[in-house]
């Protein structure tokens, strides 16, 4: 500015004569001076420039009187000019090394500036935001809160994953931690404990990453596998390693090993397993709330010792909640479907199952049993607490349905002597077919299994032996009144031939059968 001001002066002397130029100090002395100039010369002088160049060379015409004090008011200008704008400059307190100003958000695809440095310090009026584990953020900005450090590297392996970048921990301390870039980038990043709001926070966001993407990461630990996937690991305890590596590679696009994949389920089968432990302490509990809650419910928790000094040990459990029952017998048809299904959780066992049949030709459950092993004795206690629960005296007007398992078939005529017994048509083609195969032998057993009379079957039946007579004498094997309409009884209102409806009940169930018995 200062050397500007020189310059237009040398100009003006070039101009002037030598007797009228003024020197520099002697510019600057007179130029405060400039308000007693007469208002007569005053008035013809013209606007002021931003340079000054265009008012020294404008006064050609002009006087030397004029153009003497047009100059001093132009170079008094421009000092006040400069000084002014160096007074604005010192009053800038903060700045930014990089061309552009730094942004709150450190993962954008722009990101910052190598070299750039973003700190929280000038910035107490700012609100912080806070992390948000369940939402799984994938941007963090400085200044962030969290809970401790080890949500915070927790946060910063999730950024990890979604940038496909690896990073170090350069310091892992209690009260501060800083990562790094595996590769040749400027990133680094620092969190520490703040006093001011008694959490971690962002501090130091610097760099971004400018290395290659990786698929395969050191950062991804194993503790931030078993935190990310152990509700998948509960409720399906027995996946396999391969099965967890394949979900990791297509949901997260890492490849993991299939030892650090073993070790993820190894731990979480353990958490599991204490969980698992941790309920059966409290079963008496849950069958007491079941009854106190559920008005005329039935719940049964029956266990054994196996030494005679050992402690208790849950051995099955019987449930049959009042309101199930009472609306059965109101409006449901007196024909029961009784299964079985195998458990999937950690507690291995299998689930009995006793499926009613409502008005609407709709399943209704109406009581289940969680035991050991499904065979003579299980099904006994379970059909023997089902009669009673239903009040069951006289057998003559029920129906039951199954699927010929071990030691059904024995309890039911020996605890309902009286009812109907019917066997899923289902289940006997396939033990039937594994002899006699093909589409024709498959429609002869369908046919014989609808026929409405007794005269029709024995048609059909001769029907078939004249294709086959070998596939007729096997399936007069099975008594005709457990599979065949024309046998049924009428009283029950009910033709089915096959027990789906519990079939369907037990596929309903599949991911609650993983889950622990108390809710």
């Amino acid at each position: 500015m200062f050397e500007t001001m020189e310059v237009q002066a040398e100009q003006q002397v070039e101009k002037e004569p030598p007797n009228e130029v003024q020197t520099q100090a002697e510019m600057l002395s007179n130029a405060p001076h400039c308000h007693h100039i007469e208002p007569e010369l005053n008035r013809d002088i013209p606007e002021h420039e931003e340079d000054g160049q265009e008012s020294l060379e404008s006064g050609d015409d002009k006087t030397s009187n004029e153009d003497e004090d047009e100059l001093n008011d132009d170079i008094g200008g421009d000092v006040r000019d400069a000084q002014s704008g160096i007074e604005d400059a010192e009053e800038c307190s903060e700045y930014y090394d990089s061309d552009d100003p730094p942004s709150g958000e450190s993962d954008s695809e722009e990101g910052h500036e190598e070299g750039s440095d973003v700190h929280s310090k000038g910035k107490k009026n700012m609100k912080c935001c806070t992390y948000n584990p369940p939402s799984e953020s994938k941007s963090l900005e400085v200044d962030m809160l969290f809970d401790d450090g080890r949500q915070f590297k927790s946060a910063l392996i999730s950024y990890a994953v979604h940038k496909k970048r690896d990073v170090r921990w350069k310091k892992n301390e209690p009260q501060r931690v800083q990562a790094t870039c595996v590769g040749k980038c400027p990133f680094k990043c620092t969190a520490s404990w703040s006093n001011q709001y008694k959490c971690f926070q962002l501090k130091t966001w610097v760099g971004k990453h400018r290395c290659n993407k990786k698929f395969k990461l050191k950062v991804v630990s194993q503790t931030w596998l078993e935190e990310k996937y152990e509700n998948k690991i509960f409720e399906n305890p027995s996946i396999r390693n391969v099965e967890l590596q394949k979900v990791v590679r297509d949901e997260l696009k890492l490849n993991v090993n299939i030892s650090k994949v073993k070790r993820v389920i190894r731990n979480v089968l353990k958490k599991v397993n204490a969980s698992f432990g941790e309920q059966f302490n409290r079963l008496r509990d849950y069958a007491h709330e079941c009854i106190r809650s559920n008005f005329g419910s039935t719940v049964i928790v029956k266990t054994q010792r196996v030494t005679e000094d050992g402690p208790e040990v849950f051995q099955r459990m019987y449930v049959c909640f009042g309101a199930l029952k009472r609306r059965f017998l109101a409006g449901c048809r007196k024909v029961i479907g009784l299964d079985g299904c195998f458990l999937k959780g950690m507690l291995k066992g299998e689930l009995l199952t006793a499926i009613g049949r409502d008005a609407n030709n709709e399943m209704y459950p109406i009581a289940w049993a969680v035991v050991e092993i499904e065979n003579t004795d299980s099904w006994r206690w379970f059909l023997d607490l089902l009669k009673h629960d239903l009040d069951i005296n006289n057998t003559h007007h029920w129906t039951l349905m199954s699927d010929q398992q071990k030691g059904l078939v024995n309890v039911i005529k020996e605890l309902f002597p009286n009812s109907e017994q019917r066997n899923c048509c289902r289940h006997i083609h396939a033990n039937w077919s594994k002899k006699h195969r093909g589409k024709v032998m498959k429609n002869h057993f369908w046919i014989c299994a609808r026929c409405t009379t007794e005269a029709d079957f024995l048609e059909q039946m001769s029907a078939l032996g004249k294709v086959n007579d070998a596939a007729k004498t096997d399936l007069e094997v099975y008594d005709p009144r457990q599979w065949c309409k024309a046998f049924f009884r009428t009283d029950v209102k009910c033709d089915i031939l096959d027990n789906n409806l519990s079939e369907s009940f037990n596929n309903t169930i599949v991911k609650a059968r993983s889950k622990p018995i108390i809710p």
